[in-house]
This record gives structure tokens, sequence and C-alpha cells, in this order.
């Protein structure tokens, strides 16, 4: 079930230069013209600077004309002042259009009525528990009743009659010892199999807990510690697959590829078919397959001289070049912070509904964004058939309009965007994968963020 009151309110723009844009917003009320401060900036012909004024009040919305001069047409009919709308309705104002829409702010609330069958089992449980009282109540009265209170008199117990005599147990006797000859020592001292001590940084833990501490040692920066804990844990373990995924990682990350490479063959083939750690082992097999094969590009083959016997040279090794970063770093102005996904598998309209929820954070020492420079745009990928793709859904890529500046520091928080196929939509073999967040300053990108964060290297 979903709460009446929690909609939100879609704007698809239908012309003009953001054809095929959707625009999504929680705000009660939006503000719709040419001017930047506006919740939805329209830029085509004949737009005022504030032109409409757009509400919805308990799921019914209104259109106001704010001044007589701008013109307003609902389905291609002129109109003036107050207007109500439906779900679905075209809306120009001078010469652009966009269709106003109306999508419910999933918040699922759990409704249950407790059947007739259950208030009777109830009522006979209270039944017979008052029964099984009044019962116990009436036999003990009748018991009390029928008890001859002269049997209930103390009698004088007798006092213990002391033993006159004290009867020492009679000994067994043992049996004669035998001589037994000794055994000769045999001259061949025979092999013993010495088992491996646990490492001391074991110190009685499982597999799991080293692995759990191996990786709060790898996010301290301490490689080789996390790498001990690690081996220590398959070594208790052999098949323990969270330590081979982290050990494959930490090996991929120092470039020894080999290693890496086979644990994660391993995993592939120990792993249950379709679950969460053999879908990462894959993913991050293609990832060290595409960082081995960029090195071997990277590095140059190192020549073959062969010395002459009269004047021998000493060759330089060339240095190696550095490993390429993936993802280079660079200054932003404005970055995504703290994503998190919520589900919503009870939603009764929809096959799949995710709901990406982040914040928008200030970069120190960077200059201030002003109101209406900021647009983030939301894309969402799905997976079919092992491969990572764009999503196939009415709108995978959603532009959000952030009306506030930024700057000092500072955060904007709250912004949210939705993934939702249509019920009786979706195709079998279709299954959420992730979304992309863009923040563009003016027109620039100046920072992505993804969930989960290697779909960044899937989508180079």
């Amino acid at each position: 079930m979903i709460e009446n009151n929690m909609m939100m309110i879609r704007i698809e723009i239908l012309d003009g230069p953001e054809e095929g844009i959707a625009h999504s917003f929680q705000e009660p009320t939006l503000l719709l013209g040419s001017a930047s401060d506006n919740h939805v900036r329209l830029t085509g012909e004949g737009i005022l600077s504030l032109h409409a004024r757009l509400t919805l009040v308990d799921g019914q919305g209104k259109l106001f004309q704010e001044n007589e001069s701008g013109g307003v047409k609902i389905n291609g009919s002129p109109v003036q002042g107050e207007s109500l709308l439906q779900p679905g309705d075209e809306i120009q104002l001078g010469e652009q259009s966009f269709r106003y829409k109306v999508i419910p702010f999933p918040r699922p609330v759990k409704e249950r009525r407790i059947a007739i069958l259950e208030w009777m089992t109830l009522g006979a449980l209270i039944a017979g528990a008052f029964g099984q009282v009044f019962f116990l109540l009436g036999t003990a009265r009748n018991l009390r009743s029928g008890v001859d209170v002269e049997l209930l008199r103390a009698t004088p117990t007798p006092r213990p009659t002391p033993n006159a005599e004290v009867i020492a147990p009679t000994p067994t006797p043992l049996p004669e010892s035998v001589i037994i000859l000794p055994t000769p020592i045999p001259t061949v001292v025979p092999v013993v199999e010495v088992t491996p001590t646990a490492s001391p940084d074991a110190d009685g833990k499982s597999a799991s807990q080293l692995t759990s501490e191996a990786r709060t040692a790898n996010r301290n920066g301490e490689e080789l510690k996390a790498e001990r804990y690690l081996r220590e844990a398959l070594r208790l373990d052999a098949g323990y697959l969270p330590a081979k995924l982290e050990l494959a990682k930490l090996l991929g990350g120092h470039a020894e590829f080999a290693e890496s490479i086979s644990i994660l063959e391993q995993i592939l083939k120990e792993a249950p078919a379709g679950s969460m750690t053999e879908r990462e082992a894959k993913l991050e097999l293609q990832i060290i397959r595409r960082r081995q094969k960029l090195l071997e590009e990277t590095v140059p083959e190192v020549p073959k001289v062969i010395p002459t016997p009269r004047a021998p040279k000493i060759l330089e090794t060339p240095k190696p070049l550095a490993t390429p970063q993936l993802v280079p770093e660079a200054a932003s102005q404005v970055v995504v912070g703290k994503i998190r996904m919520e589900r919503f598998p009870e939603s009764p309209r929809y096959d799949a509904f995710r709901m990406v929820h982040f914040n928008l954070v200030h970069q120190r020492g960077t200059p201030a964004v002003e109101a209406g420079d900021i647009k983030v745009v939301v894309n969402f990928y799905e997976e079919e058939g092992g491969k990572v793709q764009q999503a196939q859904i009415p709108e995978p890529r959603i532009l959000l309009s952030v009306p506030n500046g930024l700057g000092g520091g500072k955060s904007i928080q709250g912004l949210s965007a939705a993934y939702d196929v249509p019920k009786g939509k979706g195709r079998p073999g279709r299954e959420y994968f992730g979304a992309v967040i863009q923040v563009l300053v003016e027109g620039k990108e100046v920072s992505r963020s993804a969930d989960p964060v290697f779909l960044l290297d899937l989508m180079k």
C-alpha cells in the first residue's frame, strides 16, 4: 500500500532544446518561466520570466497563469487564470509544450486486517485460560475441605540409633605382577609430519574474523598486514570464498595479475551459480584483465643487444612506466556524497522500483556555484544476459535541476531519482544493476559517481 499524500510531480519536455528530458520534483509548488530561479526553466519563444505556477494538493494539480499577457493552452485549448489538471495533460506556455504527470513517491505501508478466524481463535484461547483458572481454584478448594485436620498434627521424629560396631572393609588382594620384557628401540627414527603452527595474528580467530580485520587494514593503507590476515584465513579454511575474493582484489591492485586471475577462476568454479560472489568475481576478473592488457601495452619491450668482445657496454634497463589510472582524480567544485539505494518490492504498481538518494557537497577551496547553474543527470543501468547496458525503461536518463547555489563546503541533501518499470512491461532476464550520477555546472561535467562504484570501470 502507498500513502496517497506522498506524490511527485513529473514534467516531460515535448519540444525545444530539452526535448525528451523529464524533471521530477517533490515540492508541492513549482514555478515555470524563463528566469533561472524557477523550478522549471523553459527557453522557448514567448516564455515570460515567471509565466505560470503549478501546485499539487491532495493529488489534485492546478495551473495558475501569473501574467495575462503570457499565452497558456491545455490540450490545445486557451485558458486563463486558474485551471485544474489531470495526469497526462499537455500544457503549452508560449511556444514550448510539456506533459504533466503525477507519480507516487513510494513508502510501502503494510496494512493487515485480522480475519474472523483469528478473532475466534483468540476468543477460544482466552475462554480456555479462564476455564483452567476456575477449574484449578475449584479443585484446590475441594481438596482443602476434605483434609482431616487431625492428620496434620506434628509427629515427633525419632532420634537415629548410633552404630554399635564399625565394620572395616576387607581389602581386595592385588594380583601378582607380571614382568614384561622391554621392546627393543628401533635404530631408524620415524619421520613425523609437523603441522605449521598458526600465525600470531590469528590468535584463535576464525576465517571470517580475519577477513573482516583484513578489510579494515586495507582501508587504513596497511596492505601487507591485510594480505597476511587473508592468507591466514585461507590456511584455516581453504574454501572460504570472501577471503579468496579480497585476496584476489588485493593482489590485482599490486599488479600480481597471474595469482589474482588464478584465484578468481577458482572462485567462479566454487561459487554457487547466480550468487553475488560469482557476479563480483566475474566483474573483478574483467577489470584485472583489462588492467593487465593496458600495462602490457604501456611497458615497452627491452631490445636484445649482443655485446662486442672489445668494448662491452653496460646496458641500462629502461624504467617501466607507471600503471595507468582507470579513473583519474580531478578537482571538482561539486561532488556527489552518501549515495544510498532503496528497494520497494512490495509496491503493487511496479515490477521493479529503486530510489537513489544522494547529496551534493561543495569542495572547499573552489569557487562557489550560483543558483540555477547546477544540474544533475542520473543514468540507470541494468544487466541482461551477463552484460551491463543502459536500462530499457521509459526514463533511463533523468535530469534534476538544483535551484540553490553552493559554496564554502556546504551541501545539499535529500536529492533522489527513481528507476521504475511499469507493471507488465518488464522482460525476464533483465535486472536492475546500478546508476551513474553526473554533476554539471554551467553545462560542463565536473564530477561523476556511481552505485556500485565499479560501474564506472565497466562504462569505460
